[in-house]
């Protein structure tokens, strides 16, 4: 009878791991492209040019391997704000730039955004705007490429961000 509930409470347990566990396909499922689903903390982790619009191929170099380490971890925030613009906020990571006078996880807001749709991002910061596309948004990943590319030794490359989602 022993022997009987030991095998029973060691089935539930299983059972209870395999159903509680998280499903990666899951994460990976696209989102609908709203400032809703949006919303939160992205740390940049790669940039890249490519000639690739569709950003299926970003084989090249990762741009951020010639970044100072403080830049790798940077944080951006995305904020809906029902009275106004979208917000978007800029913090440090772990690493610190010296003499930049920001501590970890400080945030500072350095513009607005909008979003449509369509997976139009624009930024605006100060006197600036940068138009992007959004080509992939789930719960982990962002994937943007700027709208237009450019034209470098007779060749067009377009510009792409990827992001993790921190929460």
């Amino acid at each position: 009878m022993k022997k009987m509930i030991k095998i029973s409470f060691i089935i539930a347990l299983i059972l209870n791991y395999s159903c509680t566990k998280e499903n990666p396909e899951e994460n990976q499922t696209s989102l609908k492209l709203t400032p809703e689903n949006l919303v939160g903390e992205w740390r940049k982790i790669g940039a890249f040019k490519s000639t690739d619009s569709s950003g299926v191929d970003l084989s090249n170099e990762n741009l951020m391997n010639s970044m100072d380490d403080c830049r790798k971890d940077d944080i951006y925030k995305y904020i809906v704000s029902n009275n106004s613009s979208n917000i978007i906020k800029w913090g440090y990571g772990n690493n610190i730039c010296e003499d930049e006078g920001q501590e970890k996880n400080q945030f500072i807001e350095i513009g607005t955004w909008t979003l449509d749709e369509r997976g139009s991002l624009n930024y605006n910061y100060s006197d600036v705007q940068e138009a992007y596309r959004i080509l992939k948004l789930d719960r982990e990943e962002l994937l943007i490429r700027e709208k237009s590319g450019i034209l470098e030794n007779d060749t067009i490359k377009y510009y792409f961000e990827k992001y993790k989602r921190l929460n």
